[in-house]
């Protein structure tokens, strides 16, 4: 996973930072330097790790709502949205490498959840979740946007060899 971001983001902090599961351990570039280790649990289900089924289980978290359809890329697809609790984010992200952005003293305010599903297919093609958070009197909104396409398609993913400094643990300063 390659995680973009746009905006007005810390002085020194990338904008872009990749991810890697691989079995039961992660690996996730460091905004400075480096990249941390995690050993995740092997009592959760290996799919809970992924993008996609993160999203699945959210889904399963929370109530959802039925928007009509829209087509996604020329697909045509079923639109849910859903408005699930903080706490229903934080049970639906199972990697440890934040919360859903709360940090600082923020407070959670809100959070819509819109899922695309391919009505043919039945599965996922876009998610798109905005969380609204409120430190010192001023609201953050915070938009993340998947995208799932070529499924079934083989794919060729090389992670690199880590020579970088690598913690065993959360990235310093992040």
């Amino acid at each position: 996973m390659t995680v973009n971001t746009r905006g007005d983001t810390r002085v020194g902090f990338r904008h872009t930072r990749r991810v890697y599961v691989d079995g039961y351990t992660l690996d996730t570039e460091c905004s400075r330097m480096g990249w941390a280790r995690y050993n995740l649990t092997e009592s959760n289900r290996w799919l809970n790790y992924t993008s996609l089924g993160q999203q699945l289980t959210l889904l399963d978290l929370t109530s959802v709502y039925w928007n009509g359809t829209e087509r996604v890329d020329g697909v045509e697809t079923a639109v849910v949205t859903a408005h699930p609790t903080e706490q229903q984010l934080q049970r639906s992200w199972s990697l440890p490498t934040g919360n859903v952005g709360t940090a600082g003293g923020a407070t959670f305010q809100s959070a819509t959840v819109r899922v695309w599903i391919n009505t043919e297919t039945h599965r996922i093609r876009k998610v798109q979740r905005e969380i609204r958070v409120r430190a010192n009197e001023k609201t953050a909104v915070v938009t993340t946007t998947f995208h799932f396409t070529e499924y079934d398609d083989p794919t060729n993913i090389t992670r690199p060899a880590f020579e970088q400094f690598r913690w065993n643990s959360a990235c310093p300063g992040d």
